[in-house]
């Protein structure tokens, strides 16, 4: 059999008390009544209304013990215990109920739960009802004051509940401390006898017998914390006779505090593994050598700088237990390590990727003692371009498209293994012999770079529209070459810093031109005209 629970609207009554035949809870300011006579869950509802009432909506732990407590009848009524509660979903016929949001009659948010086990179920259950004393499988299979979710079409009792603004206002009775808080100070006080509630319910002795009213009065708590009043070892011999179940709650809750304590105990790191954590390979000394390795990759930082004294003051200060590693151990060990990752996390982002293109270019340093070659790799991933660099490769030996094949092939076997040919759409290159036979063979579909093509014709343009190469040709080297001289001597750098502001002219630094880079070749022609007229007034 089910039963529920009804929240009306507010009721205006001018006396502080409920009326007869109903049940104060000062916790909500409420009052409830619960109904013998058997109704479906619509019918209830309607009755509900009927009184200004509706089915009760539960919202806390405190309110659902007192609706499981004044739901409980006499032995001999032999009544099951089961009263419908406001609780409903609309979910259609036919379909799970766990795919819809559950919902209070009165519109209030779905917050507070108490689902017995393996609830809500059934497709149909769409109503719900509160399991209470004295329903008789509540021992076997739910416990008492859960939720089982039934059909709305059985018809049970039902309860009531009433808003009365100022129901309750007056202090009154005997108070004793509440169980959970024996053993503070302070603590909150719960009604014992008060004179003002008692007939309350003198008017529905049918309704509740001696035990239930105890029940009930030990649940009423006073928002004014009092003193206690000398040991409470009295109060617990009468609760371990008289009210067990409270007794063994209290116990329990003694003992909970204690095992809170040993779960943070057993999360927090000892003495040893907090200075362990520090030491050479420890956790937390492998993070920061990382960190380390990766701020010199990044930021193109020497390796040097870990034996400067301002950079290990800074590092003693901020993490005093880090011992930081040498720049040999950093170059040997950390920045290959390091590299090793990030080359597997560029493998396993290409993995997926079926076909690349790639852009090639090689850079020689002024004093030809350094060659490289560069690859990158770039691809359309989720409708965006993506790319990777996937080396600068040092060049050894002469530079012939034999020996580039071998170094460009290599780093694409590396990145993409043996179908490299396969999934490459084509290369980008310089115009160069050497690159278009390097291609080749690499066996690579490859084209020319069409920025450079574009930058070689502005230049080739102008020596046309001049009409004299030799003249300009001689133009732009005397410009080099004053560029060359000022860049390199410090004393012509001085003269030449003297001049501008001589003449008050913004500081310069001169730029040197790159024919294929028209932009470079424009601002050092510029840069020189307007040099050529500060030395002039000069």
């Amino acid at each position: 059999m089910k039963s529920f629970f009804v929240f009306p609207a507010l009721v205006a009554v001018a006396s502080a008390a409920c009326p007869d035949g109903w049940a104060l809870f000062p916790k909500t300011n409420s009052c409830y009544r619960h109904y013998f006579e058997k109704k479906n869950y619509e019918d209830a509802k309607a009755a509900c209304v009927a009184e200004g009432a509706a089915l009760v909506t539960i919202t806390s732990v405190d309110e659902n013990e007192f609706v499981q407590v004044i739901s409980t009848m006499d032995e001999d009524q032999r009544w099951n215990g089961q009263p419908w509660i406001g609780a409903y979903t609309d979910a259609p016929d036919g379909l799970p109920t766990s795919s819809f949001q559950w919902k209070w009659v009165d519109g209030q948010p779905w917050g507070y739960t108490n689902w017995c086990p393996e609830n809500p179920d059934h497709n149909w259950e769409k109503c719900v009802q509160l399991l209470s004393d004295n329903c008789p499988i509540c021992n076997q299979q739910f416990r008492m004051g859960c939720w089982n979710n039934n059909g709305c079409h059985y018809a049970h009792p039902y309860f009531v509940v009433c808003v009365i603004e100022g129901a309750f206002t007056e202090r009154c009775g005997v108070m004793v401390p509440l169980v959970e808080d024996l053993q503070k100070k302070y603590v909150k006080s719960i009604f014992l006898r008060c004179n003002n509630f008692v007939p309350h319910y003198a008017s529905s002795t049918a309704m509740f017998n001696a035990s239930t009213m105890a029940k009930i009065r030990l649940m009423f708590v006073v928002s004014q914390p009092v003193l206690k009043q000398g040991s409470t070892s009295s109060i617990l011999k009468h609760l371990e006779l008289h009210h067990q179940k409270l007794y063994e709650k209290f116990q329990e809750r003694k003992v909970d505090p204690v095992r809170k304590k040993r779960k943070l105990d057993a999360q927090t790191p000892s003495i040893t593994a907090a200075f362990e954590a520090w030491r050479p390979g420890g956790t937390k000394s492998e993070s920061i050598n990382r960190a380390l390795s990766l701020m010199i990759a990044v930021d193109s930082q020497p390796l040097s700088m870990v034996d400067r004294p301002g950079f290990r003051n800074f590092m003693k200060t901020v993490v005093p237990n880090y011992s930081i590693k040498s720049r040999t151990a950093i170059y040997r060990t950390e920045i290959p390590a390091l590299y090793d990752e990030y080359v597997e996390r560029v493998k396993r982002r290409m993995e997926s990727v079926k076909y690349f293109s790639f852009t090639s270019d090689s850079w020689s340093s002024e004093d030809n003692k350094h060659s490289l070659l560069s690859l990158t790799a770039h691809w359309m991933a989720a409708g965006k371009l993506e790319y990777r660099i996937l080396g600068v490769l040092p060049i050894h030996g002469r530079h012939t498209g034999e020996n580039l094949s071998a170094i460009l092939s290599s780093c694409l076997a590396d990145f993409i293994g043996e179908d490299a040919r396969k999934r490459t759409h084509l290369i980008v290159r310089d115009a160069a012999t050497v690159m278009k036979k390097t291609t080749r063979l690499c066996g690579l579909t490859s084209v020319d770079c069409f920025a450079h093509k574009i930058q070689l014709a502005v230049y080739s343009g102008i020596k046309t529209v001049l009409n004299d190469c030799e003249y300009f040709d001689d133009v732009i080297e005397r410009i080099k070459k004053f560029i060359r001289k000022v860049r390199k001597s410090g004393n012509d750098r001085d003269d030449f810093a003297d001049l501008q502001k001589l003449e008050e002219v913004h500081p310069r630094w001169l730029t040197k031109g790159i024919d294929i880079r028209w932009v470079r070749f424009t601002t050092c022609t510029t840069g020189s005209s307007k040099t050529a007229r500060l030395s002039h007034r000069s």
